[in-house]
């Protein structure tokens, strides 16, 4: 009779895993009746959807909390974030796959209930200035990277750049966007980014007009030459 009774008491103290929805708060946490819980209680999520003005698409970003501390986060899509959301495991968020697969439905099922946040962007900020300085600054090193044209940054290194300047992950697409409209860039079929030979190599760049940009044509070496015969001879 007593082992039955044990029995029963053990299985209904199974673990056991619910996450909940804050509308309010656009928070995910462990509900209260969560059996067993204790580490994932120390978690919650916190919630945030950016949608694009110009192009629509939509970005997530979900921010780990700690024990009431703020972690580290991802920014996503709904359409990966079934598999990019076990990236929080970079920040310590140590939970076992079942667990991350219903974070990820909770999410999915409440996603038309998280704010929506417009990401509108323009060239009067200070940080969109700043970025067109260490785009400046990047090119003039590398005169492999100026054309008669073209001022060609890879496409990591403006990614790298912009987030430096301040711009977040989530607004890539948005400045790029700006930048084309304000002639800054070369667009090609709606594309911000372009292929090119740099160094003999192919490259995916973002091209800057160099006009626009204010960078001077590199003086090739036989140019200098010229300049130089040419004042010996005078």
């Amino acid at each position: 009779m007593e082992n039955k009774t044990t029995d029963k008491k053990e299985k209904t103290e199974q673990k056991n895993v619910r996450w909940e929805f804050d509308k309010a708060n656009a928070t995910i946490y462990v509900s209260d009746d969560s059996v067993k819980a204790d580490n994932e209680k120390r978690f919650s999520f916190k919630i945030e959807r950016y949608k694009d003005e110009v192009t629509r698409e939509e970005s997530l970003k979900v921010l780990s909390i700690l024990d009431g501390k703020e972690n580290g986060s991802i920014v996503t899509s709904i359409l990966n974030l079934s598999d990019d959301i076990k990236q929080l495991k970079r920040f310590g968020v140590v939970l076992g796959n079942t667990y991350y697969r219903d974070l990820y439905r909770q999410i999915e099922l409440n996603y038309l209930d998280i704010p929506e946040t417009k990401v509108s962007l323009d060239n009067k900020e200070d940080k969109f200035i700043d970025l067109l300085e260490q785009v400046k600054s990047y090119v003039k090193d590398d005169k492999d990277l100026i054309t008669p044209d073209f001022c060609y940054v890879p496409v990591n290194m403006f990614n790298e750049l912009a987030l430096d300047c301040g711009y977040n992950s989530y607004e890539m697409k948005s400045l790029r966007s700006v930048l084309a409209t304000e002639k800054y860039i070369r667009t090609t079929s709606g594309r911000y980014a372009v292929l090119t030979r740099i160094k003999d190599k192919p490259e995916r760049v973002i091209a800057f007009y160099r006009d626009k940009l204010g960078i001077e044509l590199p003086v090739k070496k036989d140019d200098k030459k010229n300049e130089k015969s040419g004042a010996n001879e005078k």
